[in-house]
């Protein structure tokens, strides 16, 4: 690997190479996503939008359960795993909420049927059945279905991952695998890298 890489860098040629000889790969941008609350950690998959010059990017729900644990404590973990690829990277960092602007570009990039979906869902609200679910679903469908695009609620937006520490992993044989570690004490700051024993 190439240690003089910038590790945005370096993440963007790794997902654009996967992405490229992967195309039976549903959700090549599929991540799992750390939080930790009252010192309980949980994780779930989110879909990562896009890196930028300052972190890693994904829309979700304000009022759901990860959203209130990244507004209670802002720090967070990513870890991207491409099993055919034999290759991770882990990510961890400081979280922030992207602007409205920004938001508003991933809401109109999604299909009108997820923008639907999206409108319709208390996520992570008690669910009383899955037909309540469609039945609410369809309801929209009918009211909005017609229309080109929905404006975003304000209870939807982005998060933003400012990382300061990641790790490149490739798998080796024998369990020898190669870990470069990249970190940096702020985003201020010019990342440091080296090796890790596997």
């Amino acid at each position: 690997q190439n240690m003089d890489q910038h590790p945005f860098q370096k993440f963007n040629e790794w997902h654009e190479h996967i992405k490229a000889n992967n195309e039976d790969i549903l959700y090549i941008s599929g991540v799992a996503l750390g939080t930790c609350y009252n010192n309980f950690p949980s994780v779930r998959m989110v879909l990562l939008k896009y890196l930028d010059e300052q972190g890693f990017v994904f829309g979700t729900n304000y009022n759901s359960n990860k959203s209130k644990q990244l507004s209670q404590n802002p720090h967070a973990a990513m870890t991207f795993y491409w099993s055919k690829e034999q290759r991770s990277v882990r990510i961890e960092g400081t979280v922030e909420k992207i602007s409205s602007e920004e938001s508003d570009a991933i809401w109109l990039a999604r299909p009108l049927l997820s923008q639907i979906a999206s409108f319709t869902s208390k996520q992570s609200s008690p669910l009383a059945s899955t037909e309540t679910l469609l039945e609410e679903y369809n309801q929209n469908l009918e009211a909005f279905g017609s229309q080109d695009s929905l404006d975003r609620p304000e209870n939807w937006g982005g998060w933003r991952v400012i990382p300061h520490r990641i790790e490149f992993w490739n798998q080796g044989d024998h369990r020898l695998h190669q870990r470069v570690l990249y970190t940096r004490e702020s985003d201020r700051d010019d990342w440091k890298v080296g090796l890790l024993y596997p």
